[in-house]
């Protein structure tokens, strides 16, 4: 959120995009409409970061429903079997073949809401040649759905976490006079 020296308050709009930084650099890029006139200066709120981090592997059932913890981070996950990608229906087929035959889908819940590190997704090994889709939203848990041609796996692998930092952190600063 950036907020002005007049109280008014700005969300991001449009939603963040990747800035295409030289080097394989990604940044997140926030934009804001304009500050209201007469505002002298203006604060940047950010109210968490999400981080990927590097993990062991984590095998866990399917189906199943079970606690995992990662990088100091506890969640439950449950996997089930699916016909087919929620994405995909036999009108509207996904553009990812593998999506449109059976998948896995695993939702991953964080155990402690309050807790500064949470974890709040998990790269899923076995879609790495297959494809994958993520849904996720403000309200509820992401969910995964990952390609599953046999419709027979055991078990999924998880590896490097998307760990929720909670801040506060603001940013300050002055904006430049207005021009006539």
């Amino acid at each position: 959120m950036l907020r002005d020296s007049t109280g008014a308050h700005h969300l991001e709009r449009p939603p963040a995009i990747q800035d295409q930084a030289r080097r394989g650099r990604r940044r997140e890029v926030a934009l804001f409409e304009a500050v209201a006139d007469g505002a002298t200066s203006a604060s940047v709120e950010i109210p968490y970061v999400a981080v990927r981090e590097r993990s062991d592997e984590l095998k866990v059932p399917v189906p199943g429903e079970g606690e995992i913890e990662l990088n100091g981070c506890r969640a439950r996950v449950t996997t089930s079997r699916v016909a087919r990608s929620s994405d995909s229906s036999p009108d509207h087929p996904s553009p990812v073949a593998g999506l449109n035959g059976p998948c896995v889908r695993m939702v991953l819940v964080p155990l402690d809401s309050d807790a500064e590190r949470q974890l709040v997704m998990i790269g899923v090994m076995e879609s790495n040649d297959r494809g994958m889709t993520v849904m996720r939203s403000r309200a509820d848990p992401p969910v995964i759905e990952v390609p599953d041609p046999a419709g027979d796996a055991s078990f999924l692998t998880l590896k490097n976490p998307l760990i929720r930092m909670q801040g506060h952190w603001t940013l300050e600063f002055t904006l430049p006079p207005a021009s006539v």
